[in-house]
């Protein structure tokens, strides 16, 4: 049985003034946010760009999002500049081990990043959560706290990986975004690291890393590409372009979803488009669900798919001109293709 799905919906833009409006964004973490200052290179990145943003922090070394023995979740500090309200994006970063280790991850992670997001919403309602996507050890290993512990992960990459999906799983659960900074590192560090993104501990952020964690903001809350930025936080230049170009690249890139793509012998077209975009799925899919994402992550629509369904048509005649994204969800991974739409 072939079924053709036609998705419509409007997306309306109003142009209010030519005047540019100032993003307020709040950091929670702890010292993988302070060390060198990321909440201002943010700023300061953006301001080159022609963008403003107001930036605060709460940034408690060791802290957690959520255990009540230093977490965001019970700090008055952090509840605080939450009800403050105002804000357009709340930056949540756990600590650096939390999101690796099953008993931490699922008692105190998974549950404070929803408590968290509703406190967001509640205080300022168009915010978006924005989950910090930290960076495995340069040289992985095992990670304990307590009587718990993680796998022993091989290296940077195994231990990445595990890091990349507890935080897109917190960032999706609340319909939040993520911020893919240990995924930006990673493409860094695929080239060889020549950079070097550690400090000597191997875990906190030299200059270079903290600078490409900016970039990734930058792009990932602005949804504008950051490579050509002027600002470098004293860096070579050739160096400040090499990262750009690394965060840009993840950010706006769906490698990890295409190999996939490719596995299951899914097809797309036109690409670019501006009328319709067809899908062709193969049979025998496991394909459970599909959601249309704007280049900054926001779900524009979704519906499910069904096993005997082997075509998708998308209607995209209302949608501005720019980079959008298509999950294709399966049951234990999220499949991406990026299209462009040129109208």
């Amino acid at each position: 049985m072939r079924r053709n799905l036609l998705i419509t919906f409007i997306v309306i833009f109003s142009f209010t003034g030519i005047n540019a409006q100032t993003t307020r964004v709040l950091f929670l973490g702890n010292s993988y946010t302070y060390v060198n200052n990321l909440d201002q290179m943010v700023k300061d990145f953006a301001l080159a760009m022609g963008d403003t943003l107001e930036v605060q922090r709460n940034t408690p070394g060791g802290y957690t999002l959520g255990h009540p023995d230093g977490g965001h979740l019970y700090n008055e500090t952090s509840l605080s500049m939450i009800a403050e309200g105002g804000w357009d994006y709340v930056v949540l970063q756990d600590q650096s081990q939390f999101p690796t280790i099953p008993f931490f991850r699922d008692n105190y992670s998974y549950p404070a990043a929803i408590e968290l997001a509703e406190l967001i919403r509640e205080a300022s309602p168009d915010a978006s959560p924005v989950f910090f996507m930290t960076w495995g050890r340069k040289f992985g290993g095992q990670q304990c706290i307590q009587d718990y512990c993680s796998a022993d992960f091989v290296d940077f990459f195994h231990m990445q990986d595990t890091l990349a999906a507890s935080y897109n799983h917190m960032a999706e659960s609340v319909d939040g975004l993520c911020a893919p900074v240990g995924n930006a590192w990673g493409a860094a560090i695929s080239d060889g690291d020549p950079i070097n993104l550690f400090s000597a501990d191997n875990s906190h952020p030299s200059l270079a890393g903290t600078y490409l964690a900016a970039c990734t903001f930058y792009a990932t809350l602005t949804g504008n590409s950051p490579e050509g930025c002027t600002y470098n936080a004293g860096l070579d230049g050739d160096i400040a372009l090499f990262l750009q170009q690394k965060a840009d690249s993840v950010v706006f890139s769906v490698n990890t979803g295409a190999s996939l793509i490719e596995e299951q012998k899914v097809k797309i077209y036109p690409n670019p488009a501006n009328s319709n975009v067809h899908i062709e799925l193969p049979k025998g899919h496991n394909f459970k669900r599909f959601e249309l994402k704007n280049s900054i992550g926001k779900t524009l629509f979704c519906d499910d798919i069904y096993r005997e369904q082997n075509s998708l048509r998308i209607s995209v005649d209302d949608l501005i001109g720019g980079i959008y994204f298509i999950n294709l969800i399966s049951a234990s991974k999220v499949s991406a293709l990026k299209i462009l739409i040129a109208n």
